[in-house]
């Protein structure tokens, strides 16, 4: 593998002009990927998974790219609140996280086996040795990136309950999964600061690196 670092210059600030809108200001979001020498850059990408902590905006990201590709969008704490009719707090509660994951991979393995699908996991997802590397070649993972701080403000600012934040400290909680698993986020082929993008810039952001791949 090599890294590679870029720019790519999104719109942050609009103003409309009769029918037309027009980009006013526009910044820099730093772009980090990983060239992969081992496949072809002419492959086609045919999945995508968003990887990253909790509260880093996968879901909601993951949702506007699967409208703008029209590709399909599988949450997968949704899929597998669909299929046990329990809330995945619930699950935690009641048959703890082991049991939790296992019921995760087979949603994420049954969502991966699809093609045009915009999966977005949990943040332990990833974490089970080889998962990211061991996805086909044309699923292309992305890392939305964000400072604990953020992580915690967002995950604790919905409605949904996040058992791994429920101790007294969640922020110094953040810090701790966060450094536990950003060797494992790091192996995703896009790397994309999320800590003040906007969903729509970095929909922008994924869909530019796709086609120049």
């Amino acid at each position: 593998y090599r890294w590679c670092h870029g720019l790519i210059m999104i719109p942050v600030r609009q103003h409309e002009q009769g029918n037309t809108i027009n980009c006013v200001e526009r910044r820099a979001l730093e772009v980090v990927f990983r060239h992969d020498t081992r496949v072809s850059d002419e492959r086609d990408i045919r999945n995508l998974a968003m990887v990253g902590f909790m509260g880093t905006g996968k879901s909601t990201v993951g949702r506007h790219l699967a409208v703008r590709l029209g590709w399909v969008f599988v949450d997968l704490d949704e899929a597998v609140e669909a299929d046990t009719g329990a809330k995945v707090a619930e699950l935690f509660r009641t048959h703890g996280e082991h049991a939790f994951r296992q019921l995760e991979a087979e949603a994420g393995a049954a969502a991966a086996a699809r093609v045009r699908v915009v999966i977005a996991p949990g943040g332990g997802w990833s974490l089970v040795p080889g998962r990211l590397d061991g996805l086909p070649d044309s699923t292309l993972t992305v890392w939305l990136r964000v400072t604990p701080e953020t992580a915690v403000r967002r995950a604790t600012g919905t409605a949904r309950v996040r058992p791994l934040l429920s101790g007294p400290d969640p922020a110094a909680r953040a810090r701790e999964l966060l450094q536990e698993r950003e060797p494992v986020y790091s192996r995703a082929r896009l790397q994309l600061d999320a800590d003040r993008a906007s969903p729509s810039s970095l929909v922008d952001a994924i869909v530019a690196y796709m086609e120049r791949s």
